[in-house]
């Protein structure tokens, strides 16, 4: 299973995950397993966007697009907006192109709201 961990955090608590995932190895456990850490609250909102949520949600339901085109159709939003969304969520490690294909590989998303 791969799973996508997103939270906000500096780098003592990506320090602390790394080591977990370190002791978790050395135990045998073979999960797969993606981090991404926003510095602030506001950054982790202002990049997942709900029109970004939605197409992360249609990658997922529609196992991948074909094109940026294609997306923008079945999504009902004009191509250069989504091309821009896809960008962005492609920079962040949401999304990748697998065989041509932009996909959100992720089995599981966590996340983590700051207290």
């Amino acid at each position: 299973m791969t799973t996508l961990s997103v939270s906000v955090g500096g780098r003592k608590e990506m320090g602390e995950r790394f080591i977990a995932a370190w002791k978790r190895a050395e135990a045998g456990d073979t999960t797969e397993e993606r981090h991404i850490t926003f510095e602030t609250w506001e950054q982790l909102t202002s990049t997942l966007t709900e029109s970004r949520l939605e197409l992360l949600r249609h990658l997922r339901t529609a196992d991948g697009a074909d094109s940026t085109e294609a997306l923008a159709k079945s999504l009902g939003r004009e191509h250069k907006d989504v091309r821009e969304d896809v960008q962005v969520l492609e920079d962040g490690g949401f999304i990748e192109r697998m065989d041509g294909r932009l996909v959100a590989p992720w089995e599981v998303v966590v996340s983590q709201k700051p207290e």
